[in-house]
């Protein structure tokens, strides 16, 4: 016990040195920062005098290169080379920031929408779901809008097009669920109609099986619905040995059920879509998690970010090279911005690379976020802003 003791001493006192010349290290660290940075205004001035960019890639490959040479596989070499990377990177977004400084959002695309985009929500008078009346997109958008009239459109793509040809000044479309995940096909529209979100709610999902009066558990064969929905209900679907028959909405799925009018067939849906249909709804839990959770966002032609927004969508797309994304999240960490989710999905024409859907919890009112987005918007490949809006939980 005794020498067990003191072999705890003996590290403790290891341990203190350590650290000790560590707090020295990071001390003259600090003064070679301090001069670092003090460079930084000339840097910008002579390479704003010389027309050149701000990132000089080979420059930055061939002094990491260096650092590698120097200690290639040891602790140093990694410190060095991880130390050097952000130390560029700060330069970097230093001059950036000096930049912005002297140019006007007129003369950046991306300032200039954010500083152009209306701070209060209009009250619309229509607004276009995906559904029927009793589709849970339209709870959405009731909850959403509930001045607005209601106009359903049987698909995403037409919902969406309705905004696009300015027939309809707003469209709610689901984007992704807990269970389930997202929904492609609308982030595919994001992509390519070029359209903005300006809301967003987080709505529970209850789905019941809707079945023909008089029908019971023991009469299906078969079960209607989204696929989104079939999914979220899988384990259920699976146990009970059920094919399935996609539709393209889950309030579809109970009106043919109730037209179709055969008891082997049962529809996933609301409460709402079987009262809208007829059908009873049999008391048997069938998703696969107790939590189900829809997020709906409301797309428009022109952005609108509120006063209080606290949800920026944006869609990159990195080069493919080593470091690409863990460079780009770096601005963020480096302002303590959270990022709350990054989706990614293929760029077709382009093997390999991929876009990135990132939503980032910020507010409108953030001191340093704009200058981020100038920064990203000079380094990416590409970024376009895909909406800052107002994200909120609500039980429908």
């Amino acid at each position: 016990m005794e020498q067990e003791q003191k072999q705890n001493e003996r590290y403790k006192a290891l341990l203190a040195d350590a650290r000790e010349k560590i707090a020295t290290a990071d001390a003259a660290m600090h003064e070679l920062i301090k001069d670092r940075c003090a460079a930084y205004e000339d840097v910008w001035q002579a390479k704003k005098a010389l027309n050149r960019p701000v990132r000089d890639p080979a420059k930055e490959i061939s002094k990491l290169l260096a650092a590698r040479g120097q200690e290639p596989n040891d602790s140093v070499g990694i410190s060095h080379r991880a130390a050097l990377a952000a130390l560029m990177r700060v330069s970097r977004m230093d001059q950036y920031r000096r930049m912005h400084a002297e140019m006007t959002n007129q003369d950046w695309a991306l300032g200039k929408l954010i500083s152009h985009a209306p701070t209060t929500m209009p009250e619309f008078k229509v607004a276009v779901n995906q559904g029927t009346k009793a589709s849970y997109s339209a709870q959405a958008a009731a909850h959403l809008f509930p001045q607005a009239r209601l106009l359903q459109i049987a698909t995403f793509m037409g919902a969406a097009q309705q905004v696009k040809d300015e027939i309809a000044p707003v469209a709610v479309l689901p984007l992704e669920n807990t269970t389930a995940g997202t929904v492609d096909e609308v982030y595919g529209l994001l992509e390519h109609m070029g359209l903005y979100i300006i809301a967003s709610i987080d709505v529970p999902i209850s789905h019941n099986i809707c079945v023909l009066p008089g029908a019971k558990l023991a009469d299906i064969r078969q079960v209607t619905s989204h696929p989104q929905a079939l999914a979220q209900c899988s384990m259920f679907i699976k146990t009970m040995g059920w094919t399935e028959r996609p539709v393209r909405n889950t309030a579809f799925a109970a009106r043919d059920v109730a037209e179709i009018g055969d008891k082997s067939l049962a529809a996933l849906a609301s409460a709402d879509a079987a009262e809208a249909s007829g059908l009873d709804i049999l008391p048997v839990r069938v998703a696969n998690n107790a939590v189900n959770t829809t997020r709906f966002v409301a797309l428009a032609k022109q952005p609108i970010i509120v006063s209080d927004a606290n949800t920026l969508s944006v869609l990159v797309h990195l080069s493919h090279k080593s470091g690409a994304l863990a460079d780009f999240l770096s601005f963020l960490a480096d302002y303590d911005i959270n990022l709350k989710k990054i989706q990614s999905r293929p760029v077709p024409e382009r093997p390999w690379e991929y876009s990135f859907y990132i939503d980032i919890e910020v507010p409108r009112d953030h001191p340093d976020i704009v200058e981020v987005l100038f920064a990203m918007d000079h380094e990416l490949d590409r970024m376009r802003v895909l909406g800052w809006y107002k994200q909120t939980q609500v039980s429908l």
